[in-house]
């Protein structure tokens, strides 16, 4: 698995890529904090969007859109990014969000039609 770590001034530009690329991908959302400790947010929920709110920002945040459905949509915001990795093995992309806090925020996508292809 390749790892590489996306500079700050290339936030925005690489989210909105990412996100036309990868956009219906299944995405799972954990959060790994010291405070509250490790939790899932959301499960094979479909990519809306990513995007990253850095430029003249007191506080920074990356917001991430999930949903279904347009009933269901679902939108988790993490406060005060420091640093985005990924992470790639050629069939899953694992993105990496930590915060200034502490906490981070992983966001695991892989093709929906894997699913199918599973026998779900």
């Amino acid at each position: 698995m390749t790892t590489q770590e996306i500079d700050r001034d290339h936030w925005t530009a690489f989210f909105d890529a990412f996100s036309r690329r990868h956009e219906g991908w299944l995405a799972t959302i954990e959060i790994f904090g010291l405070e509250f400790g490790d939790q899932i947010e959301a499960r094979d929920q479909a990519l809306r969007g990513i995007t990253a709110d850095v430029a003249g920002m007191d506080v920074p945040s990356i917001s991430v859109m999930l949903g279904n459905s347009d009933d269901d949509r679902f939108t988790h915001v993490v406060p005060g990014p420091v640093s985005v990795r990924v992470q790639e093995d050629g069939v899953r992309k694992c993105v990496e969000i930590q915060e200034s806090g502490g906490s981070t925020t992983v966001l695991q996508f892989h093709d929906a039609p894997m699913l199918e292809n599973a026998g779900f």
